[in-house]
């Protein structure tokens, strides 16, 4: 890996006008010197598309407009548009503190890591206060098999794929689903098992807006169930490649049954 590889920044737009200048001025704000940012505007209905606009003659920038094909579609077709080394993705109602990728790629490297992760601030919607923290710690390098255990149960490390910074030949690995909801969910377990190790930095650097509409938030639904068949796809796949951690997936499974239980 080069001193400043590439760094391909996936970034879909549905719908969040009010939030999205925010967002995009905090990725184009890096102190990483070497970006890409591929803005892909989902079939927006409200003045997201205008604000996209706004930045397409930024030399980063590769701005597409297409029909919604949801959240999902345009992870998966982010990342063949993308060029970089490296691969990142965000969710375009939150925003990053401006040395993010810089401290997460030079952990990578230091640890000679396939993913890089970082803590994350919990805000408000509207005005943006902090009430609490996520994934937050010391540095630590962890090995495939710990971090796969730490994801399972949630404590250290959830499936975020927004938080995390990944080399290219993990995703490229990586069997991405199209068209459904929670697809970090059946996304990120997959790049663990394909790395051979992850360093988490522990301090905050990723601003979680708490929006009372959100994918996480919403009621019951066909959609919401995703959530249960890829918690039961990854049961299934670790029972097959880490039988010792059958326990820790059935405990994630048994977890997922109950948010869904409670939506019901």
């Amino acid at each position: 890996m080069t001193d400043s590889p590439l760094l391909s920044i996936i970034l879909p737009v549905y719908n969040v006008a009010p939030f999205l200048k925010k967002c995009i001025d905090s990725l184009l704000a890096q102190t990483y010197p070497n970006i890409e940012l591929i803005i892909i505007n989902d079939g927006s209905t409200d003045a997201s598309p205008a604000i996209c606009d706004e930045y397409q003659d930024q030399p980063q920038v590769t701005l597409i407009h297409q029909d919604n094909h949801g959240l999902a579609y345009c992870h998966r077709y982010g990342l063949e548009l993308a060029h970089g080394e490296l691969i990142t993705f965000m969710d375009s109602d939150d925003w990053v503190d401006p040395t993010m990728y810089a401290e997460l790629i030079k952990a990578m490297q230091d640890a000679d890591a396939e993913i890089g992760a970082c803590g994350r601030y919990l805000v408000t919607e509207q005005d943006e206060q902090v009430i609490g923290t996520e994934f937050t710690g010391d540095p630590r390098v962890i090995d495939r098999v710990t971090a796969m255990y730490e994801l399972l149960l949630e404590h250290k490390l959830d499936s975020s794929i927004c938080d995390k910074v990944f080399t290219r030949g993990v995703l490229t690995k990586t069997k991405f689903p199209i068209q459904c909801y929670h697809d970090d969910v059946a996304i990120f377990y997959q790049t663990v098992h394909y790395a051979t190790r992850l360093v988490h930095i522990g301090k905050p650097y990723y601003h979680y807006r708490q929006r009372t509409n959100s994918i996480s938030s919403m009621p019951l639904s066909a959609g919401k169930l995703d959530l249960l068949h890829f918690s039961r796809q990854i049961y299934q796949f670790i029972r097959a490649d880490y039988p010792h951690l059958a326990n820790e997936a059935a405990y994630l499974y048994y977890r997922n049954l109950k948010k869904i239980y409670g939506h019901y």
